[in-house]
């Protein structure tokens, strides 16, 4: 396991200081004008992903200081993209330090992203020096369409606390107008795991449900994409995925536990580092989904390769971990077990030496047959690795080579 102690995606800031000598300082004057209402966003910005159904119109605050008297405010538009949105006044009734306005955006479309950005500048409402009054709203009108439970296997958090079958079974979603973009429902909100033989709730053992990513949200890339610096990507079947909060709190030594995708690294931040997040196999998908077309296919098996991110303590390289999903419909194949489904002949027993011990003994070797068909594994196991020999515990009882 590899440590990589900054995210490239955090960059320190560069400060330029230029000398001065004290007598060429001069303060700034004062512009606001006298009991200005002192006006301010409570919050700088909104990210809205709304269904088409869903009414085309958001609400966004205002604060001020000075609670005497109705008051309405109209902002200053920094930005508009495509005049898609309208904008109310804010309206503060006699008393009220909290103003409301209304963005109107009926004529958005269907799948493109738009950015609204407001300020303040009247100085009967702000100072120059007044923080906290600009504002961008970006909303995005996107169906997800549900095509049923999957499976999420995440061997990535094993490697990171000793615990095993991290596993759940989650709602999978198709962006209606993208195919190649699908999102799963907080798979590790109803995960669970073992430990010490005995199956817990991943929620209340490891995670808090209530800081959980709503959704885990992937895009498959294809060949002549852009991705995160990488203007032309020359690859099949990359997965890539929004930062992901897994919703453990792993105590004060390490914080919040994130995945984010290697391009989230600047040391990892080219295709090569990407390989191993990828569409491992695909399938048919299902016809009782509507916006899919006849015979197109989706993923069946998807294995991410993320890097863990520890917000206190920084990032750890999991790559050789991955967090597996199997899409609805699917059923991994069975893989043959060395250690269940093989019957074992002996083919001779001989004496040997070890010259990196310097030990002699006598061992036994045997010849594997797989005796198990399911899937086909015996097939397919002959085919990928050969046959399977075993010499029987050379060194130590139990420790086969």
């Amino acid at each position: 396991m590899k440590t990589i102690n900054k995210l490239g995606l955090v960059l320190c800031a560069a400060l330029a200081f230029a000398a001065c000598d004290d007598d060429d300082y001069k303060a700034g004057s004062w512009d606001a004008a006298e009991n200005y209402q002192n006006v301010s966003f409570p919050r700088s910005s909104q990210t809205d992903e709304l269904d088409p159904t869903e009414a085309t119109t958001a609400t966004v605050t205002m604060l001020r200081s000075v609670t005497d008297g109705e008051l309405s405010v109209t902002a200053d538009v920094l930005q508009n993209d495509d005049d898609v949105f309208t904008v109310s006044d804010f309206y503060f009734a006699d008393g009220d330090s909290i103003g409301t306005a209304t963005i109107s955006f009926p004529n958005a479309e269907i799948g493109q992203t738009y950015t609204l950005q407001l300020t303040v500048t009247d100085k009967d409402l702000v100072s120059s020096y007044s923080d906290a009054v600009l504002y961008t709203y970006t909303v995005t009108r996107v169906k997800w369409v549900s095509i049923g439970n999957g499976t999420m296997i995440d061997n990535t958090i094993t490697g990171f606390y000793s615990i095993t079958d991290v596993t759940s079974s989650p709602e999978f979603f198709v962006r209606d107008d993208d195919h190649t973009q699908f999102r799963i429902a907080a798979p590790h909100a109803t995960a669970t795991f073992v430990s010490g033989g005995t199956t817990y709730p991943f929620n209340g053992e490891l995670g808090y449900a209530e800081n959980v990513s709503d959704y885990l949200t992937l895009r498959v890339l294809q060949p002549g994409d852009s991705y995160a610096g990488a203007a032309d990507v020359q690859s099949s079947d990359l997965v890539v995925w929004d930062a992901y909060d897994t919703g453990i709190y792993a105590g004060s030594s390490y914080g919040e536990i994130y995945y984010y995708h290697p391009s989230a690294f600047s040391s990892l931040n080219n295709e090569d580092e990407w390989l191993d997040s990828k569409v491992v196999s695909y399938q048919t998908a299902p016809t009782s989904v509507e916006t899919f077309a006849a015979n197109e296919e989706i993923p069946a098996e998807i294995q991410l390769a993320p890097m863990l991110y520890a917000s206190a303590r920084g990032g750890y390289d999991f790559r050789d971990l991955p967090l597996v999903l199997y899409f609805p419909g699917y059923t991994p194949s069975y893989v043959a077990d060395l250690s269940v489904d093989f019957e074992w002949e002996d083919v001779f027993t001989g004496n040997y030496t070890s010259g990196q011990l310097g030990t002699t003994g006598t061992a036994t070797l045997y010849k594997g047959t797989c005796v198990t068909t399911t899937d086909d594994c015996d097939k397919v196991f002959e085919e990928e690795y050969g046959t399977a020999y075993i010499i029987a515990a050379p060194y130590a009882d139990d420790y086969n080579l």
